[in-house]
């Protein structure tokens, strides 16, 4: 067995920059008792190690498992079972199980093809099933799995297996369950037919997934196919339990069987057992397209357009045609365990060669693999190494493992055929230097230890005598990849970029290895190094690959399908596209309805977005809005910064997307949305009010939207000052006091800081997640011990400010005798709020210098780069905007379930609870006041058509379906990194988190504070900034140095609000002394 320090390797292996991708007994009481599907078994949650909820005892737990290898190697002389276990799914052990459960005795199960009745399991996305299995004979288990991928979220389906309540090795962490997709059939699209949805200019439209569950049986096998074989496990003869820990999503179970793993023919067996087939006409050729797959494993696998050939079957010089599937290049059919599936129908029966019109372009002098199922079987082990090699342009080969042509046998009729992304013959390679990597950055942290992120190179750390077993490792490691990179050149066939980082990396580890002085002279070039190494560990796994068709030809056949255009049809093409550029309209590329400038109903709304976002909300407005409210959309994609100079030119659109509400709304600009009231009584049923759409959102979204404008004030008499206004008679319409409050914008995003932590580095450190921040100040303490540093920003103030129960700006409240809680929708908040700042008062002083004491007492880092030094452990703790999650999801995927994003620390109340809120963004959307101008003097621009038709799309874009469907869209065109950070509460959950995820989200959604807009808010950030680092670059006393700019801030809100007509602070102020002298 492995020593315990190697055991430990997968928590110390995570320091390096750019890294790669981690795959990373009793009597019992059984469900038993009939139920049907609507009844629930739901045994009580025990306070026990939850593998899902990301706890540290789970990391402490993983600490002490091993890899996949390591594990085979241990149990290397067992052998494999000669018995098979099969587990009735519905009797689970219910006084180990966890979460809710529900079982059927008659379910409807799809198996080998036929309809049966069978009974079932239904798991969450949280607990765990567990089952009491009797084990016939010591030996090695495969386990295959028979399931239903629930319609969910989107989120990849995952399972943790455990077997005696102990997770066998760190790969068991991650069983994967693939989901099913399809093109969904409908108006203007037919798969079979290969006819896709138009747009008004005859460019095809991508057809939307949908999720089209079904039953599917797979053995657990490494979900990131460093391993081709499926997983093997050890079971003694006896009793034993076996467990399914749910990590995201619900799956339903038919039945799990432990068995002998299915071993595979070979080629040469296959040929043998098929010597005798008869011959397929040579002339049989048939074709199908790949933009036009069966089924696929994921929403972002779908038929794009190439126009980079002119032979690519359908090609237009002047139409997008939808051609090829893959992404451009393979951008998205590259990762592990995606597959697609087609179906395809031979006339005869024999041996067929398989030929693809592929492109791969990204992975230069490497190939790309995929393993082949025909009917749902690999046909024979080498099938799962088909590889495509590398080439600037499109080629034509048939299907091969790199050194021979494969022939397959199929008999005559209807058949599928799937390609699996997998690593194929590299997978040993990348594997072993997976490995490799984590213990060169366990290397490095030990070393970090001792010398710090900066050595000094004349100092003699004695490193052969404190850490010895490091430079022997280096020189192991470097031997290692000497004979890796030796390996990879006879894989690949060549000598190039792909093993020179390999043989570079060696050299270094060499240098240093056999010398202890070279060690702190080279620390950074050792970091730099294997964070390239990571780099190209990460592009290396990626397995990009595009296609155009695959054809299907008689094995006596060797002529070959034209890959590449020849002149003169690439000229005619380039020639073509040149000249039909000119008349291609790309604004409304993607919508299939023709805007009618002519209309004077019809609404223009601008967007900032990126290509994508655009055509998805095209898509949407017309499928969607357009098809419900009758309303012509001209939807445009502008550059950042020209909704402004339009603006001022009279030009601007009904709509603006992005943008600034409170800016524009004092400089009359843009329209009240408040005032949307009663819509059912003047624009229909399905139209919400502003009252309605407001509960969408966490009511803190709308505080920095709205504010009190004077010149929104509309009286029944004569127009009243703003000193007395409370005396006054406001105009009510539709519902609403015409008072001067109005709300700009509707909540589109929303972003705010939480607390991001290593997990696995709290583990090793024995360290508790901080819930205050005096807990922060003993985390920080035991990380600068061992030389590592946390991550703060420079909202600290605003955060321990609100959580202290200080305002950002004073108000009436802090200058009258109103009460204790404030009330941020009356008058009188709105009427003073942002007259003065409150960064002077002693809470707000306070919080300054606890802020500035993090970076001067402590020595945290000012400027640092999150992403990069948390997935390193250099970083393992920080307070940055949760939408980083994003970037960590896909920038990290070798650190996936290793950290966490929790609620932010917060200041203890007097009653023992703890305030841990949050300051926010919000992104809003808005309505512009050229969206009214149809309307008579007399008139209220609420009745205006156009202004009426802005606010039903504005409604329709922020509720619920649209921003789900929007996120889950944006996810399935760009991938993960794309989940959208949207305001609307129901929406956000329906997007794909994890049920734990949810729960933290949740948490801190109802601890989160808006700030007030005021005219002038600007500069308040602006000073702050200048007094940071007056403190921390001058040293200069934090509280002084805040308040040498207290002045410099209210002057700038006084004139900035008398410049707007809103009420300054001397105004108040006089107001209130004249009031007081009565």
């Amino acid at each position: 067995m492995r020593n315990a320090k190697n055991k430990n390797k997968l928590v110390t292996a995570m320091i390096l920059a750019s890294m790669l991708v981690q795959p990373l007994a009793g009597l019992s009481v059984y469900a038993d008792e009939p139920v049907t599907a609507a009844e629930t078994s739901a045994p009580e949650v025990k306070d026990d190690t939850s593998y899902t909820l990301n706890s540290l005892d789970d990391m402490a737990n993983l600490m002490v498992s091993i890899t996949y290898a390591d594990y085979l190697a241990d149990y290397s002389q067992v052998p494999d079972t000669t018995k098979e276990i099969d587990i009735d799914v519905t009797k689970y052990n219910k006084d180990l199980s966890t979460g809710d459960i529900q079982t059927t005795q008659k379910d409807t199960v799809v198996r080998d093809g036929k309809e049966i009745t069978a009974g079932t399991v239904t798991t969450t996305d949280e607990g765990k099933i567990v089952y009491d299995i009797d084990v016939p004979e010591t030996a090695m288990y495969s386990v295959t799995v028979e399931y239903y991928p629930i319609a969910g979220n989107g989120a990849t389906i995952e399972r943790i297996l455990l077997i005696d309540d102990k997770i066998p090795f760190n790969e068991a962490r991650y069983m994967n369950f693939t989901r099913v997709w399809i093109d969904k059939e409908e108006s203007g699209y037919s798969r079979t037919e290969r006819t896709f949805k138009l747009d008004v200019n005859k460019n095809e439209m991508r057809p939307v997934k949908e999720e089209a569950p079904e039953w599917r049986t797979q053995t657990l096998i490494d979900s990131q196919a460093f391993y081709a074989d499926p997983f093997k496990f050890y079971l003694t003869e006896g009793k034993h339990t076996i467990a399914l820990e749910s990590a995201s999503e619900p799956l339903k179970i038919a039945s799990i069987k432990l068995h002998k793993a299915d071993t595979l023919p070979t080629y040469e067996e296959y040929l043998a057992l098929h010597k005798d087939a008869p011959k397929v006409s040579e002339d049989t050729v048939v074709r199908i397209n790949a933009e036009t797959p069966l089924k696929t494993s994921e929403q972002v696998i779908y038929a794009m357009n190439d126009r980079t050939s002119a032979i690519t079957n359908p090609q237009s010089t002047s139409a997008t045609l939808l051609n090829t599937i893959g992404g451009n290049g393979g951008d998205k059919w590259k990762i592990t365990g995606q597959w697609i599936e087609w179906d395809f129908e031979v006339p005869e029966t024999g041996m067929y060669k398989i030929v693809p019109r592929f492109k791969q372009t990204v992975n230069a002098g490497l190939f790309s693999s995929r393993s082949l199922k025909i009917d749902g079987e690999i046909p024979f082990a080498e099938a799962r190494e088909c590889q495509f090699k590398y080439k600037s342009d499109w080629q034509t080969q048939p299907l091969n493992d790199g050194e021979t042509e494969f022939t397959f046998y199929l008999e005559k009729g209807k058949h599928t055929l799937s390609m699996e992304v997998v690593l194929g013959k590299m997978a040993d390679i990348l594997q072993t230097i997976d490995a490799s990597t984590d213990r060169l950055n366990e290397y490095y942290r030990e070393i970090l230890m001792i010398t710090g992120t900066d050595p000094d190179e004349y100092t003699d750390y004695s490193f052969s005598k404190l850490i010895p077993e490091v430079l022997r490792g280096m020189r192991n490691e470097a031997a290692l990849l000497y004979d890796m990179s030796a390996q990879l050149e006879e894989t690949i066939g060549e000598k190039g970029e792909n093993t020179v980082i390999l043989d570079r990396v060696a050299y270094l580890l060499e240098l240093m290895g056999n010398d202890q002085d070279k060690i702190a002279t080279n620390l950074s070039t050792y970091k730099s190094y294997i964070g390239s190494l990571g780099t190209w560990l990460l592009s290396t796994t990626a397995q990009p690959l595009q296609l155009d068709y695959i054809q299907f030809q008689s094995a006596e056949n060797d002529k070959l399908p034209q890959a590449e255009a020849n002149a003169w049809q690439s000229i005619k093409h380039e020639v073509g596209s040149f000249i039909m550029s000119f008349f291609s309209d790309y604004n409304s590329m993607g919508s299939s309805t023709i805007y009618d400038e002519n209309d004077p109903n019809a609404i223009e709304v601008w967007i900032t977005t990126g290509r994508d976002q655009a055509t998805i909300m095209r898509q949407m407005v017309d499928d969607s809005f357009a098809a419900e409210y009758g309303v012509s959309v001209n939807l445009k994609l502008i550059a950042a910064g020209t909704l402004l100079p339009a603006t001022l030119a009279g030009n601007g659109p009904d709509v603006s997307m992005d943008a600034d509400p409170v800016g524009y709304g004092i400089r009359n600009a843009v329209m009240p949305l408040n005032y949307f009231e009663n819509t059912d009584n003047y624009m229909g049923d399905n139209v919400m009010g502003f009252s309605e759409v407001k509960k969408l959102f966490n009511e803190e979204t709308f505080v920095p939207l709205t504010v009190l404008d004077p010149d929104r004030r509309e009286f029944v008499g004569d127009e009243v000052p703003i000193d007395q206004d409370e005396n006054a008679e406001f105009k009510v319409v539709n519902g609403v006091e015409r008072n001067g409050v109005v709300t700009y914008g509707l909540p589109s995003t929303l972003d705010f800081p939480m607390l991001f932590y290593r997990k696995d580095i709290f583990v090793e450190l024995g360290l508790d997640v901080p819930q205050t921040w005096d807990d922060v100040e003993d985390v920080i303490r035991a990380l600068s011990e061992n030389q590592l540093e946390m991550g703060f920003n420079q909202t600290l103030t605003q955060i321990r400010m609100y959580q202290t129960g200080e305002e950002w700006f004073k108000s009436c409240y802090d200058y009258e005798d109103i009460g204790d809680t404030i009330d941020q929708n009356s008058r009188a908040y709105l009427r003073t709020v942002g007259i003065e700042t409150n960064l002077g008062s002693n809470g707000a002083l306070d919080a300054f210098q606890r802020m500035t004491e993090w970076f001067t007492l402590y020595g945290q880092p000012v400027t640092y780069d999150f992403s990069n030094r948390f997935r390193t452990g250099e970083l393992p703790i920080g307070i940055v905007s949760y939408t980083q999650y994003n970037q960590l999801k896909v920038f990290a995927p070798e650190i996936s379930g290793l950290w966490e994003f929790v609620q932010l620390p917060g200041v203890e109340q007097a009653d023992g609870s703890i305030n841990h809120t949050s300051p926010i963004t919000v992104g809003a959307v808005m309505m512009m006041k050229d969206a009214a101008d149809d309307i008579t003097a007399d008139q209220d621009y609420t009745e205006s058509l156009r202004a009426q038709n802005s606010w039903k799309y504005l409604q329709w874009w922020v509720s619920t379906p649209t921003q789900e469907r929007f996120g889950k869209e944006q996810v399935a065109i760009m991938g993960t990194a794309a989940k959208y950070n949207t305001a609307n509460v129901e929406a956000l959950k329906g997007q794909s988190w994890t049920a734990q995820e949810k729960k933290n989200l949740d948490q801190q959604f109802k601890s989160l504070k808006g700030t007030p807009m005021s005219p002038g808010n600007y500069i308040v950030a602006r000073y702050t900034n200048f007094a940071f680092y007056n403190v921390v670059d001058d040293g200069d006393v934090a509280a002084e140095a805040m308040r040498s700019y207290l002045d410099d801030i209210d002057n700038e809100l006084t004139r900035k609000r008398s410049e707007y007509g809103f009420l300054s602070a001397e105004e108040y102020k006089a107001d209130l002394a004249a009031k007081n002298a009565e």
